[in-house]
């Protein structure tokens, strides 16, 4: 029709007044890029002082993607988006995401990959195929290293060697893992891709992961198979750098 239309593509965790974390994939090929912060209600009138402006878009260099029954699975799927004005951090529905940075947060520490639970937050669908209408927390999801959730995507696609092939390429000890809750019909979803796996540590979450792909089924959420995400600890120095500045150290 010519028209422009805008629709929610991805999710995203806020990190400065001016920067936000998302996943690769999600603006790889955006001409132009909006977020919308706080708690959105997708039933409900946009109220348009929640949507901003993208100034640039970072998005890693190396990040690759291969296209997957209609989808996409990339590698290095991170990206971060600079926006034209500062967000009002005293705003009570906005939330600024804990990294997991050395010396500052020894979160990162104490995280037992494989062991501990993650909570995944999203505006993705929900388990009957539907899309939500308002943010997803989807808690008590066991964390799965890159190892295990490489074997176990491979078996879930009943070994198929195309998986094999694009698993090859895209995990790594750059990526991490989460598995649904079936009993509490808690998992990854579609429209979930950027959001962020968080870890619960002394009354805080600290975001461990970035949501980047996984396995569905019909438009159904799978709370059996694993969804990988970014592995948000191997990037924390190119993180810091585009928000500080390239002269940006880690004490």
């Amino acid at each position: 029709s010519g028209k422009k239309s805008e629709s929610i593509a991805c999710s995203g965790q806020i990190l400065t007044e001016k920067f936000v974390i998302t996943a690769g994939h999600c603006v790889n090929k955006a001409i132009q890029m909006l977020v919308i912060t706080g708690y959105l209600d997708l039933r409900e009138i946009l109220d348009r002082s929640h949507v901003h402006k993208v100034k640039k878009i970072y998005i890693h260099s190396d990040y690759k993607e291969w296209s997957l029954l209609q989808s996409i699975v990339a590698e290095n799927d991170i990206s971060i988006l600079e926006l034209f004005s500062p967000l009002k951090l005293s705003d009570p529905e906005i939330g600024v995401a804990c990294l997991p940075i050395p010396n500052e947060n020894v979160s990162s520490i104490n995280f037992r990959m494989g062991k501990d639970f993650v909570t995944i937050l999203g505006y993705g669908t929900t388990n009957n195929g539907a899309r939500s209408c308002c943010l997803r927390y989807a808690k008590d999801l066991r964390s799965m290293g890159w190892r295990n959730c490489k074997k176990r995507l491979f078996r879930d696609f009943h070994f198929s060697s195309v998986i094999k092939y694009l698993t090859d390429k895209t995990m790594n000890s750059n990526s991490v893992c989460s598995i649904g809750n079936e009993k509490h019909k808690a998992t990854s979803c579609i429209g979930d891709s950027g959001g962020g796996m968080y870890f619960l540590e002394d009354d805080r979450y600290v975001l461990m992961g970035v949501t980047s792909y996984g396995k569905v089924s019909h438009a159904m959420c799978d709370y059996q198979s694993p969804f990988v995400s970014a592995n948000i600890r191997v990037y924390i120095d190119w993180i810091l750098k585009i928000i500080h500045g390239d002269n940006f150290e880690i004490q």
